[in-house]
């Protein structure tokens, strides 16, 4: 977060900033979070399928139905239109295009479960949510917070088109 906010003052290239980035992400949870996570996988094989299906349903949408990133539930004046943020010019900047690769699957399902289910899935069922064990949940803090997952993604749920 410290990085996000100097970004502004200090213009750097995301080519470059994108390395220290993933460094970091990686190294604090694995070194401060050891006492509430372990980083075994309980089941390779269900974890295998799991992400198999989740591959298979962020591409199928595309390939059966092409253009839904332009209908009108996903781009609308609420979540904004299915467009890129990457600049023409740096579409093919293979540092670039590794570094968002790499953030992609490091950084941001880090960020992610810290945000929705490490403080406000938790911070729902109790504001003190120091106190509520990781993994707790109700049945609203569990909805309400894919419902604000699913429309803060908007048309890219998928994660293709960031």
């Amino acid at each position: 977060m410290v990085l996000l906010g100097l970004a502004q003052w200090l213009p750097v290239p995301a080519s470059v900033s994108c390395p220290p980035r993933i460094v970091i992400v990686v190294a604090v949870p694995a070194v401060f979070s050891r006492r509430l996570v372990s980083f075994r996988a309980g089941t390779w094989l269900g974890s295998v399928v799991v992400g198999a299906g989740v591959f298979i349903l962020g591409i199928a949408p595309d390939l059966l139905w092409p253009s839904y990133r332009g209908h009108w539930l996903f781009d609308n004046p609420l979540v904004g239109p299915a467009r890129s943020a990457v600049l023409e010019s740096a579409r093919h900047d293979a540092v670039l295009s590794a570094c968002r690769a790499l953030n992609s699957v490091v950084l941001v399902p880090v960020v992610e479960e810290l945000f929705w289910r490490g403080w406000l899935m938790r911070w729902l069922v109790r504001p003190d949510f120091d106190r509520v064990r990781p993994g707790t949940y109700t049945h609203i803090s569990f909805w309400l917070t894919a419902l604000l997952f699913a429309a803060e993604h908007g048309p890219y749920w998928s994660g293709r088109g960031a």
